[in-house]
């Protein structure tokens, strides 16, 4: 069990079997976003506005691998960016695998490249561009 200081009160919050983030985090996700495919419509949807670099900056100042993943995989995967840009989320991957997405089984191919489990195909996310 993972214990978060807050001030001068202490949290306990138990993780996630299947990713490294809290699992209030994973259900707040759903809730608020609705998943990996709703992030990949967003930020399909904003393409052509969303700068990079900053939202690469932003995934390292929050030093969560599994946002490298798949902030990485759906760059790579809708072209957006740079391979230099990307390179930098590669370089602070670990060896361990995350699913896409935490809140759906741990079943399916392994994307060595970005160190996901890709529970959703990738055909499934590419869909998006169209709606």
């Amino acid at each position: 069990m993972a214990t978060q200081n807050t001030g001068s009160q202490n949290k306990s919050r138990s993780r996630s079997a299947t990713s490294n983030a809290p699992s209030s985090t994973v259900s707040a996700t759903r809730k608020y976003c609705g998943g990996i495919t709703d992030v990949a419509k967003g930020l399909w949807i904003r393409r052509d506005d969303v700068r990079v670099a900053k939202l690469i900056d932003y995934a390292h100042r929050l030093g969560v691998g599994s946002i490298y993943r798949r902030l990485g995989y759906l760059l790579l995967l809708f072209g957006i960016g740079t391979d230099a840009e990307r390179q930098s989320l590669r370089a602070a991957l670990t060896s361990t695998y995350v699913p896409l997405d935490p809140s759906l089984p741990s079943e399916g191919p392994l994307a060595a490249k970005w160190r996901l489990q890709l529970n959703i195909p990738a055909d499934e996310l590419l869909a998006v561009r169209s709606t």
